[in-house]
């Protein structure tokens, strides 16, 4: 499945480092965190781990997983479209494991979010508003990565949530959705520990990033219909990217043993980071 999987990026590479589209501004920071989730949510020991990236700046920030935007950086560069299928292949062995493929922009469009992601050959973006999430600011504080933190509190997406921030840091950003505090934040969790964001660096880019961003390359949806397209791909993966011009030549019983295997997968991904 690994293999097959690999045919595909290679095949589609993401979209959304392409040509600038009246966006200007720059990324000045770019911020790591270390995501730890748990996708079973009748599993508690089924723990896994990501790093993730928030770059910001300009009113505008992007926070993806590591490994995406390491492998559309891979993938998308110029200097690389004209290597060979081995050139590539070996490319791509430098790009780490990743789960979560989806770009965040916050500030895109103009005082609103652009959730974004991939599916098979659809570049879907949903827009939400920013000021979905209403913080309580608690007046507890504590020492926290080495930064004095603040606590404040939110419910979102059908979870209840706990989050530290730093006025130490005047970014008022943070990983996921999440924004709006007077600071950076530096921890946020949900009451279960099913999602847990962790502050890992804080770094001031030596040379600003220019923000790169086309609506052209996106099909702009509602939320609920990109759920309903995520949610079919999911269930029928071959049949989505059948329908999207793709082939398959499996040997016999290959592919019902492949979609048996599948759906056992998808019965311990039963914990999305937004329950509603």
């Amino acid at each position: 499945m690994k293999i097959f999987i690999s045919i595909i990026v290679l095949m589609f590479p993401f979209l959304l480092l392409s040509q600038s589209d009246n966006i200007d501004g720059n990324y000045n920071y770019k911020i790591s965190y270390q995501l730890h989730y748990q996708l079973d949510s009748t599993n508690s020991d089924h723990i896994k781990s990501e790093k993730m990236w928030l770059y910001t700046g300009d009113n505008i920030s992007r926070f993806s997983s590591a490994g995406q935007a390491i492998s559309d950086s891979i993938l998308n560069s110029d200097k690389h479209s004209k290597k060979s299928f081995g050139e590539m292949a070996k490319l791509k062995s430098q790009i780490p494991n990743y789960k979560f493929e989806y770009y965040i922009y916050k500030g895109i469009p103009d005082g609103k979010l652009s959730f974004a992601r991939e599916i098979v050959d659809d570049n879907l973006r949903y827009i939400e508003n920013l000021n979905d999430i209403n913080w309580q600011i608690s007046s507890v504080t504590k020492s926290l990565f080495g930064y004095k933190a603040q606590k404040a509190i939110t419910t979102y997406a059908g979870r209840d949530y706990i989050a530290w921030f730093t006025e130490e840091i005047p970014i008022s950003d943070g990983p996921y959705k999440f924004q709006g505090l007077p600071g950076l934040i530096i921890k946020i969790k949900d009451t279960e520990n099913h999602y847990v964001f962790n502050l890992r660096e804080v770094k001031k880019l030596p040379k600003p990033i220019k923000i790169k961003f086309s609506k052209k390359k996106f099909l702009t949806t509602s939320k609920s219909k990109f759920k309903s397209v995520k949610q079919q791909f999911e269930r029928h993966p071959f049949s989505k990217m059948e329908q999207s011009g793709i082939s398959f030549d499996f040997k016999k019983g290959v592919r019902e043993r492949m979609t048996k295997q599948h759906k056992e997968k998808l019965k311990k991904r039963n914990n999305p980071i937004e329950l509603e």
